[in-house]
C-alpha cells in the first residue's frame, strides 16, 4: 500500500510539474501559439498580378505557392519573414479596406491572420536580426506619418518617432515631446522608412521633405551625460534615400538617388 501511495505520490508531483511548466509556457506565448514550420527551401516574393499582388513562396523546384485567402484586386506589400524564419509577414487591405499588417504560415497555407488590430493603414514593415521569443517580437512600422514599435503578439503599436514624452527621460515639464516634434519637423513631414541599428540603440529612418526629396536622419535613444534624449542627426539629403542593414555587422547601407 505504501509502494502504491508513493507512486501516486510521485505521478501527482509530475502531473503538477508538467501543468505548471505548460501554464507558464502558455503565459509566455501570451495565447499565441505558432507551431513550427519548415521554411528553409522557400523563397519569399509578391507576385504582381493584373489588378493587384499577391504574398507568394516559391520552392527549390520552382513550384509557386499563392497565399491563401487573396482576392482579385488586393494588394499584398511589404513582405518580410520573422528574424527565426518561422513566419512571413506583409501589409495588405485584405480586410476593413485598410492597410493591415498579417501574417502567414506558407508551410499550412492556411489564410494569413491579421496582426494589426486598429484601422490605422501601416506601411514599411521591417523586423531586425535580433532573436526574440515570439511574445518579445517586434518590428518597426510606418503608421500615420509615424516610426512604431509593433508586437504581432497582441497586436498593438506604440510609437518611437518622433519620440513621445514616455520616452523622453530626465526632461521637465510637459513640452518635452512637443519639442522633439518641432525638431524633427526642420528634417521632415513624415516618415517613409526606419530601420533599427547597434542593438537597437539606434534608429536609422528616412522622412519625406515638405516640398521635394527625402532626409536620412539618425536617433540615439541612448542618453546623454545629464539623462536626456539627444536630438536626432541628419546625415543626408537627396531626392530618394534608401537604406537597409547588414545582418551581420548591423552597419547601415544607404543609398542615394540625387543627392542635394
Amino acid at each position: 500500500m505504501r509502494s502504491r501511495s508513493a507512486r501516486r505520490l510521485i505521478l501527482f508531483v509530475i502531473s503538477l510539474g508538467v501543468i505548471s511548466w505548460l501554464f507558464i509556457w502558455l503565459m509566455g506565448k501570451k495565447g499565441d501559439i505558432q507551431l513550427s514550420s519548415d521554411t528553409s527551401s522557400l523563397i519569399a516574393a509578391i507576385q504582381v498580378t493584373e489588378d493587384g499582388s499577391q504574398a507568394v513562396v516559391m520552392d527549390a523546384k520552382g513550384t509557386i505557392t499563392p497565399s491563401s485567402g487573396y482576392k482579385a484586386g488586393q494588394t499584398d506589400r511589404d513582405l518580410v519573414w520573422g528574424p527565426d524564419g518561422n513566419r512571413l509577414f506583409f501589409i495588405s487591405d485584405r480586410k476593413e479596406d485598410s492597410f493591415h499588417i498579417f501574417r502567414w504560415d506558407p508551410q499550412r497555407n492556411a489564410d494569413p491572420e491579421q496582426r494589426s488590430i486598429d484601422k490605422a493603414g501601416r506601411s514599411s514593415l521591417i523586423f531586425d536580426s535580433i532573436p526574440k521569443t515570439d511574445a518579445g517580437l517586434s518590428g518597426l512600422v510606418m503608421v500615420r506619418g509615424t516610426v512604431q514599435e509593433f508586437f504581432p503578439v497582441n497586436g498593438k503599436s506604440s510609437q518611437i518617432l518622433p519620440p513621445g514624452k514616455q520616452r523622453i527621460e530626465g526632461e521637465e515639464g510637459g513640452g518635452a515631446g512637443n519639442t522633439f516634434e518641432l525638431l524633427y519637423n526642420r528634417f521632415g513631414k513624415s516618415f517613409r522608412v526606419a530601420r533599427y541599428l547597434k542593438g537597437r540603440r539606434f534608429i536609422a529612418a528616412v522622412m519625406r521633405r515638405e516640398e521635394r526629396g527625402e532626409n536620412l536622419i539618425i536617433q540615439d535613444f541612448e542618453p546623454d551625460k545629464d539623462g536626456k534624449v539627444k536630438p536626432p542627426m541628419q546625415i543626408f539629403a537627396a531626392e530618394r534615400i534608401e537604406i537597409d542593414v547588414d545582418p551581420q555587422t548591423e552597419n547601415l547601407v544607404v543609398n542615394l538617388i540625387d543627392v542635394v
